[in-house]
């Protein structure tokens, strides 16, 4: 490798961060950064780790988390994603002993019956409610998965929402809705959602 090959990947990150690109041009320069540019620290991009808690009945709301985790990936972010959220386990992803990341929530749920929590995320709900400790540090996003035909539209996701920022977590980006009413794909949806959105994560 030549000495200039450096100051030609820091061109490239410049580049990567400032210049507006179409989503597949965007995935392209991504992917050649982290196969050719990231092996030198001093040009990394800046990462975030995201926890992806999922709520979901019927699996909708799980392909939108496991699409956000491709696209996050794609991002050059780590993300893991909870099926099964454990408030503990979720902490311990959050809080790690390596505390350079920064650290953010992203949490995809639908609504299930009047308004109520899916069943799998009601545990980590209580939890979320009954916790002492300072989660101040946490930035979340919301992802709500809903039916506008119905008065409870989004609702769950509204109400964690709330809870988040009771709790002092920072919203990084308002609620995005997706309306199962409407002829759309939600997973493509939350993946441009994030990529409209990259300059925030």
């Amino acid at each position: 490798m030549n000495n200039r090959a450096p100051t030609l990947y820091l061109y490239l990150a410049i580049y990567i961060k400032k210049r507006p690109l179409s989503y597949s041009c965007y995935t392209y320069v991504i992917t050649f950064y982290n196969t050719i540019v990231s092996p030198f620290p001093l040009f990394q991009l800046n990462m975030s780790s995201f926890q992806i808690i999922v709520g979901s009945m019927l699996g909708t709301t799980e392909y939108v988390g496991e699409a956000c985790e491709e696209q996050l990936n794609n991002l050059n972010h780590q993300a893991t994603v909870h099926l099964k959220p454990n408030f503990s386990s979720i902490l311990a992803h959050t809080f790690p002993a390596n505390d350079e990341i920064n650290s953010t929530w992203l949490i995809c749920t639908s609504t299930h019956g009047a308004g109520d929590y899916p069943d799998n995320i009601q545990t980590f709900v209580e939890d979320l409610k009954n916790c002492e400790q300072d989660l101040s540090s946490i930035n979340f996003m919301i992802i709500a998965v809903g039916d506008s035909n119905y008065d409870t539209f989004c609702k769950a996701g509204v109400d964690i929402n709330k809870l988040l920022i009771t709790k002092g977590c920072n919203e990084l980006i308002a609620i995005k809705k997706l309306d199962m009413s409407k002829d759309i794909d939600p997973e493509d949806q939350a993946q441009a959602w994030l990529y409209q959105n990259s300059d925030l994560l």
